[in-house]
């Protein structure tokens, strides 16, 4: 089994900081196929989706991409949102650091579906409200 390619797309520089930030916690990437994409409020359409073709060029090896982006109805979200393709390109919307740990690390041992599946589950058992966890011990 190959990698899925996977593309953090979000305002700004949240996409490369997040990847950066994984480095930090668990060490080099080497390897692994991850691209960060900035949005830039001054940059038109056009440059922006030949950013997003560009990066599913260069990072799928068969596999499949998973794009990760950071909120739904946002620019990055919606450039991203015609790429999507059965099988082929998967997108997932509200990335946060657990989502991006559980993608790469799971990179190379799951499908696209699975992957996405995995990531999500992440994303969604990353958020807690902390007060409600620690009830009775503060």
């Amino acid at each position: 089994m190959g990698k899925v390619g996977i593309i953090i797309v979000g305002h700004l520089t949240l996409a490369e900081d997040l990847i950066t930030t994984t480095k930090f916690l668990i060490g080099d990437l080497f390897g692994v196929k991850v691209r960060g994409l900035s949005i830039n409020p001054k940059d038109k359409g056009d440059k922006l989706c030949k950013m997003v073709t560009d990066a599913i060029k260069d990072i799928d090896e068969g596999e499949g991409v998973l794009i990760l982006t950071d909120m739904l109805g946002g620019t990055p979200t919606n450039i991203c949102f015609p790429y999507i393709e059965k099988g082929k390109v998967e997108l997932i919307t509200g990335v946060n650091l657990p989502m991006v740990i559980s993608s790469i690390t799971n990179q190379k041992r799951k499908t696209l579906s699975e992957l996405s599946e995995s990531v999500r589950n992440s994303g969604k058992e990353s958020i807690c409200i902390v007060n409600e966890q620690v009830k009775g011990r503060l």
